[in-house]
């Protein structure tokens, strides 16, 4: 082994000096920050170690605490090449190594060669352009490998070995554009796989082959531009799947086929992906999230939440929809329906102008976040957070807009957002009910608010009960959608007073309650004397008579008018039989006379003239 050079060797002197326990000295804080038998942190060496300055050091190492030492950290100390170091054959007992900003760029497969119970290994922060993973092929032990923030534009395993112990690869941060299809199934156990912050593209549908154990997948930050459909088809143990700022050249009519097979996934990060509307079964597609307990959308440009879009989520516990690109349009009453397990709903940055109390009633219980980048306009339909302001369950203070000003909800009172008491009766301060002396008396009153059910209660003018001897008091409460989602909640109460006299005539109170304050109305019960049963018998009686003499009259005319037809038309019939008749004896007495007079008339001779009187 060459020497080391001066400058090195007086480093190592301190270096051994520090771990050798005999000498019982402390680590020189220049050098080393952390020292005990089994753990060795060595950071910011700022001098060039070569890989036999480095062995020098591994072999002074080994001689003080070699075979129990377990953990060694060496930061930023400007190796280049492993190639030519063993680091086995010096510190055995090993289980986790971590060479971190290094400038390493070569090793090969006796830089870990010895290394047998090595589990964690951590060579980030470095200067690999590619990277094989035969190289690892004496340490098939380890079962986290910590590739990140390096060069490497392709990984390959010519050798195809197989790594069944492995739990954790990340190769995030790198230059990986492209990953062989099957490359993954070499490590048949692995649990966690990051790949974010690399210009990955395609994903193909044999990219995770034999990764049917992986829970956790990171592809945030990449550039896909298209993924398979059955690409995560065969992930059934996955847990948490993160797409975070990855798909902005997908179009969103392919989002709904990239999830096939996700029936165990817990987690989902689709944040900052231009998505502006989930696809109708993304979301309620039978048994696809079923269990999913966070799904972040935060940082799309999703305008308009659909009602019961969520609705069969029915396990989610952390909803994330803040900061989309475009404002956001009123939250319908039913948005959030569904969310019975709902703990954490982030709706900050979206410019929300109002937040009814209804859309958030099924989440009541979870803690939402609207600290930030919302327009609320200070109105009563507040009142609610500001409570939940007051009483801790918003832990941020909101601010509401008065025309330009902006104020916090906390210091503002019922009365600045307008929350009045509840309208009676539509309205009318007095209303008036006719009813006669035995009969049953109904008093009628509603009450309506826009923030909660009003309590309903009836007293005589003077405070006291009602003089009634025999009432019954039935309630209803009904709840009408009114514009921008927001409910109108009235309550409806009739009060039936049996065998009333004149004696209970007068003014009933009726009052209505609610937080935001009490408003009265009036009834006034206004009770006549019952007619007299004779009168009305007398009347009736009339009254039919009346109508059986007009039915008798009626009939009556209709029967004269239809006798004098009957007899019109028979002098009609008779007067034209008359006339024929006359017309046929006048026309056989005309025949029989000119056949008379041609018999009784005699021969005229015909005068006869001669030739001599001519």
């Amino acid at each position: 082994m060459a020497p080391p050079s001066s400058t090195v060797s007086v480093w190592l002197v301190s270096v051994l000096t520090l771990l050798t326990p005999a000498a019982g000295q402390k680590c020189p804080p220049e050098y080393c920050s952390f020292c005990l038998p089994e753990v060795v942190y060595c950071s910011g060496l700022s001098l060039e170690v070569t890989s036999d300055s480095l062995n020098y050091i591994l072999i002074y190492l080994q001689r003080p605490m070699g075979g129990t030492l377990k953990e060694f950290l060496l930061q930023s100390a400007n190796v280049r090449d492993l190639r030519g170091t063993q680091i086995g054959a010096s510190l055995p007992k090993l289980t986790q190594l971590s060479i971190i900003k290094c400038d390493i760029a070569f090793i090969n497969e006796n830089t870990f060669k010895g290394l047998t119970k090595l589990t964690d290994l951590s060579l980030r922060n470095n200067s690999f352009k590619n990277f094989s993973f035969a190289h690892l092929n004496p340490i098939k032990t380890v079962q986290i490998f910590d590739l990140s923030s390096n060069s490497i534009m392709h990984v390959e395993n010519p050798a195809k070995t197989i790594f069944p112990e492995m739990l954790e690869l990340n190769v995030g941060d790198n230059q990986l554009s492209f990953i062989e299809n099957d490359f993954f199934s070499n490590f048949p156990n692995l649990h966690k796989l990051v790949l974010r912050n690399n210009p990955l593209q395609n994903l193909t549908h044999l990219t995770f082959g034999g990764l049917g154990n992986l829970s956790s997948l990171d592809l945030s930050n990449t550039q896909l531009v298209s993924i398979a459909d059955a690409c995560f088809y065969g992930l059934f143990s996955l847990r948490s799947l993160d797409l975070g700022h990855s798909m902005n050249t997908m179009t969103e009519q392919n989002l709904n086929l990239k999830f096939r097979g996700l029936g165990s996934l817990k987690r989902l990060t689709l944040r900052d992906n231009a998505i502006q509307k989930l696809p109708h079964q993304f979301l309620i597609k039978e048994r696809r999230f079923r269990v999913l307990q966070y799904l972040d959308l935060s940082q799309n440009n999703i305008t308009r939440i659909e009602n019961r879009k969520f609705s069969s989520l029915r396990n989610l516990q952390i909803l994330k929809l803040s900061n989309m690109l475009s404002p956001m349009l009123p939250i319908p009453s039913s948005a959030f329906t569904g969310l019975f397990n709902l703990t954490y709903l982030d709706l900050q940055g979206n410019n929300l102008t109002m937040l009814p109390l209804a859309a958030i009633e099924p989440v009541k219980f979870a803690k939402i976040s609207l600290a930030y980048g919302n327009n609320f306009l200070c109105n009563c339909s507040l009142l609610h957070l500001k409570r939940d302001i007051i009483n801790g369950l918003l832990k941020t203070d909101i601010q509401c807009r008065i025309n330009v000003e902006k104020i916090f909800l906390s210091q503002m009172t019922d009365e600045d957002l307008g929350c009045t008491a509840p309208s009676l009766n539509g309205g009318r301060n007095e209303t008036v009910v006719y009813t006669t002396v035995g009969s049953i008396a109904l008093i009628l009153c509603n009450a309506s608010s826009m923030e909660e059910f009003p309590q309903l209660t009836f007293h005589a003018v003077d405070g006291n009960p009602l003089p009634y001897n025999k009432f019954l008091v039935q309630t209803n409460k009904t709840i009408t959608i009114m514009p921008y989602g927001r409910k109108q909640f009235t309550t409806s109460a009739k009060i039936s007073v049996e065998n009333v006299d004149k004696e209970n005539s007068g003014l009933v109170v009726c009052s209505g309650n609610t937080t935001y304050g009490k408003s009265e109305s009036f009834v006034l019960l206004h009770i006549q004397e019952q007619k007299s049963s004779t009168n009305n018998w007398t009347i009736g009686v009339v009254t039919s008579l009346v109508t059986i003499l007009v039915v008798i009259i009626v009939i009556a005319v209709a029967i004269t008018w239809q006798q004098k037809r009957n007899r019109e038309r028979r002098l009609e019939d008779e007067r034209r039989r008359n006339v024929r008749r006359t017309n046929s004896l006048s026309s056989n007495e005309s025949n029989s006379a000119r056949e008379n007079n041609s018999a009784e008339t005699p021969a005229v001779p015909q005068p006869v003239i001669s030739e001599t009187s001519l």
